[in-house]
């Protein structure tokens, strides 16, 4: 076989030499896939035993490449973020609520946890777990976890921000933990959101279970003698002791008052009273807003059947307007500002496309001024070379009429 030599040119300009050799002379390397080292679920582009992928510029496989780095990655994680951010926010404040029989509401919506992988190269034997213990936290960001022997380093790979330490550690409202034991080197990664929009699914069976209630109800005493009126109570902590423990607000004079148990004894007194103003006590949350007056009373006591009440699927509701998405968006503003991202990226791919086919168009017809055929000069020259036939026929024409004039004078 002669000398022959092909490779694949991984930059849109092969005079920068970057370049995968894939022929010389007798041996060949097949172009293919492989797992990625990270995460076997990803395929990579591989030549050989060399992965590839991060290296290939240009062209269909790298436009897919860049597609799939650039905006699928980051899509997928942001509105997993946004679906794992509804799910939990919405769990937690149902789980605030009971439901038509009295029962404290279980989970509303069923989501994903993080995937968590493992270098298959590490040495040990080390295990990394990780959960979300704060939705709100949560930044779309995939993670790394490294051990040096001594310390273990998380890092944020959206921005490459680290914490180093011990485990267990949280950042970003990700708790990381390890069972086993590491070698120095081994690696991780850590996808809180990826799969958050994918697997989020309704856990709720039963319409019977929503828990649409709050386990309190609050009530002023028709003997009050203000206009003052008192908020349904908001739970904080249904594990709270003493939660359900009746209990009452009794105004002491027109601007104090005392929170008291059913016996009339005080459990915190002398308490400045300002309108709207949160009263927090074992577990609830409640606000008086008006005038009240010396004498005037407020009662907190369990909601027993929940009949009627509907003040849990209230705040239910009013979670769309909270700034629950990384602590600074509602679930539409973030959506929102994720279609926007998603578009300026295809606005802008779609003008280097049109760019980069106009450069094509202009290199071709450069080719074709020099080497190609130029059908419109082809097709002057063909009528000009039809007229020249036409002008000489006649000529011909011409020349015979005047030799058969001739003949017919000398006969």
């Amino acid at each position: 076989m002669p000398w022959s030599k092909v490779t694949i040119w991984l930059t849109s300009m092969p005079e920068m030499v970057s370049h995968w050799l894939l022929m010389q002379s007798q041996n060949y390397w097949v172009l293919g896939v492989s797992p990625n080292s990270m995460d076997a679920e990803r395929l990579e582009v591989s030549s050989g035993n060399s992965i590839i992928s991060a290296s290939i510029q240009g062209g269909k496989l790298g436009g897919i490449m860049d597609f799939r780095r650039e905006m699928l990655d980051g899509a997928a994680n942001n509105l997993g973020r946004i679906a794992t951010t509804f799910a939990e926010t919405f769990n937690q404040q149902h789980g605030l609520g009971i439901d038509k029989n009295g029962a404290i509401g279980g989970e509303f919506f069923s989501v994903a946890g993080p995937l968590v992988h493992s270098n298959k190269q590490n040495g040990g034997d080390g295990a990394v777990t990780a959960g979300i213990t704060d939705a709100k936290a949560l930044t779309g960001s995939d993670y790394s976890l490294s051990f040096n022997g001594t310390n273990y380093t998380i890092t944020r790979l959206s921005d490459n921000t680290s914490q180093t330490g011990a485990l267990p550690s949280n950042m970003d409202g990700i708790d990381f933990s390890l069972t086993g034991t590491p070698a120095s080197g081994d690696t991780f990664l850590i996808r809180p959101t990826v799969n958050g929009a994918k697997n989020l699914s309704v856990a709720l069976k039963n319409t019977n279970e929503i828990a649409a209630a709050s386990p309190l109800r609050s009530e002023a005493l028709l003997k009050n003698a203000g206009d003052a009126q008192i908020s349904a109570p908001q739970v904080l902590d249904i594990k709270t002791p003493g939660l359900s423990t009746p209990a009452g607000i009794n105004f002491t004079s027109d601007t104090r008052f005392d929170i008291v148990d059913t016996g009339g004894n005080v459990l915190v007194g002398g308490q400045a009273y300002t309108s709207g103003k949160d009263i927090d006590f074992q577990g609830w949350r409640v606000n008086i807003n008006g005038t009240p007056k010396q004498g005037d009373s407020f009662t907190i006591t369990p909601n027993t059947n929940g009949t009627g009440d509907n003040s849990n699927s209230s705040l239910l509701s009013r979670l769309q307007f909270g700034q629950n998405v990384e602590n600074k968006a509602t679930y539409q503003e973030a959506y929102g500002s994720l279609i926007n991202e998603v578009g300026s990226m295809t606005r802008r791919t779609e003008i280097n496309r049109d760019s980069q086919d106009t450069l094509l168009a202009q290199a071709q017809s450069a080719k074709d001024a020099v080497s190609g055929v130029n059908l419109d000069e082809e097709a002057v020259n063909l009528t000009k070379y039809q007229q020249a036939y036409q002008a000489s026929a006649q000529i011909i024409s011409t020349s015979k009429s005047m030799f058969d004039t001739i003949l017919s004078v000398i006969r």
